[in-house]
Order: structure tokens, then sequence, then C-alpha cells
């Protein structure tokens, strides 16, 4: 007879459970090749000037492999962040593929002249000529060296500052 509550008979929802298993099933097969057989093209994200953790973060979350090369020296880009990025961002490559970070060292190193018992004048043309700066003068007395000669300086002589430096 027919059914008190006017459902399907209980052959009939097994069935119909079945079919929609089955789809989703069908679905997830097909969600797991999309995701993990067929590469996915990403584009390499903007990372230059950012501090090298930050650029790794977001080229790893790209879905790129991150590899740091030997850094490189420059004004334009302060020590610790990225100088340049293989290939360039904005290109477009599959997930899985790798993405070159090329750190700054900042300034290159530029020896220090001898500046002890320099005039002042010829101190800022030694600096310029080594492509360092002046830094702040500060005026003392000393016995052995005349008037405005420089007494000591902050870098000793024949070390190394970065390019554009100041020494005071």
């Amino acid at each position: 007879g027919p059914d008190p509550h006017g459902g399907a008979p209980p052959g009939e929802i097994w069935v119909a459970l079945g079919i929609v298993l089955a789809l989703l099933a069908i679905g997830g097969a097909a969600w797991a090749s999309w995701t993990y057989l067929i590469p996915h093209e990403v584009d390499v994200p903007k990372v230059v000037g950012l501090s090298v953790d930050e650029a790794q973060t977001r080229v790893a979350d790209a879905g790129l492999v991150v590899r740091i090369a030997d850094g490189r020296y420059s004004t334009k880009v302060p020590k610790g962040g990225v100088l340049t990025v293989q290939p360039a961002a904005g290109s477009t490559l599959e997930q899985g593929d790798r993405v070159t970070l090329v750190p700054s060292l900042g300034p290159r190193p530029v020896p220090v002249p001898n500046l002890v018992g320099l005039p002042l004048g010829e101190t800022k043309r030694a600096l310029r000529d080594a492509d360092l700066k002046v830094g702040d003068v500060t005026r003392e007395f000393n016995e052995r060296l005349d008037a405005d000669q420089v007494i000591r300086q902050s870098v000793r002589a024949d070390a190394e500052a970065p390019l554009g430096s100041e020494i005071d």
C-alpha cells in the first residue's frame, strides 16, 4: 500500500543517495586532478625592495620555489633588501618553478684615506675622491697640530666604509 508518510519507498532513497555520493566522488576526483595533475600558471610577484624574508614568503605563497643567490652591492636598495628577481616580476610561470632572489649587500666598501694632519679643506676633497662624505666636525685643542687640522677620524685609515658614508 501507499506509504502513510507520503515519501518515497526506502529502496529509492538509497538509490538516490548512492547517485549523489557517486557524483560527489566524481567531482572530488576531478578537483584533485585539476589541483595536483594540471600545472597552474602564476605570475612572479613584485618583491624588489622588500626584505629577503618577506620576499621569500610572497614568492613561496604564490606556489613558486625560492632560491637565494649571492648578494650584490647597491646604492639603490638597502642591505638585506631584494635587489633583483629572476625571472622578472610579472613573468608567468608554472607553480613549482624556481624564482631566484638577489639580495643587496648595500653600498660597496671603499678604503678610508688617512685624514689626520690634513687641513679641513683638504679633508673634504680627500673624502670626496674616496666616494665618502664629511660627517660631524668637532673642534678640539691639540698641542701637536695647527688649528683646522684633523686630530682623529671616526673610521681609521685603510679600514673600509660603505660607499657614500660619512666620516666624522
